[in-house]
């Protein structure tokens, strides 16, 4: 079987950080959120590409070469996992390097785990 996969589009969402909290919005000027999570006790960490974790989803998949479970996120999207304690995937957030800064995927990591730290 071939991984699961989603269009960008489908899923495109805009966030906000706040205190420990991600606002999660559908357009860039809707006045309130679609809903929040709560982030406080989830560990971030950026998908590798070239070995995408088994129970996530490819985002606009690249083209197929042909082999079993080789379809991978298009190049210009960075993914981030925010996993709970028992490293279960909650939710998968997905960086568009063509609209947002280059490394704003490292710089959401960061600022989760240092939200994080700061809890305990």
């Amino acid at each position: 079987n071939e991984r699961a996969f989603v269009s960008y589009g489908e899923i495109r969402r805009y966030i906000a950080m706040v205190d420990t909290n991600l606002f999660v919005y559908a357009e860039k000027s809707d006045p309130t959120p679609l809903y929040t999570i709560p982030f406080s006790d989830l560990i971030a960490s950026k998908e590798d590409p070239n070995r995408p974790d088994f129970y996530s989803h490819t985002v606009s998949p690249e083209a197929n070469v042909g082999l079993p479970f080789s379809n991978k996120t298009k190049g210009c999207l960075d993914t981030v996992l925010l996993r709970d304690s028992s490293m279960k995937i909650l939710y998968q957030i997905v960086f568009d390097r063509l609209e947002t800064e280059e490394g704003i995927a490292d710089i959401f990591v960061s600022a989760v785990d240092s939200k994080r730290e700061r809890k305990r």
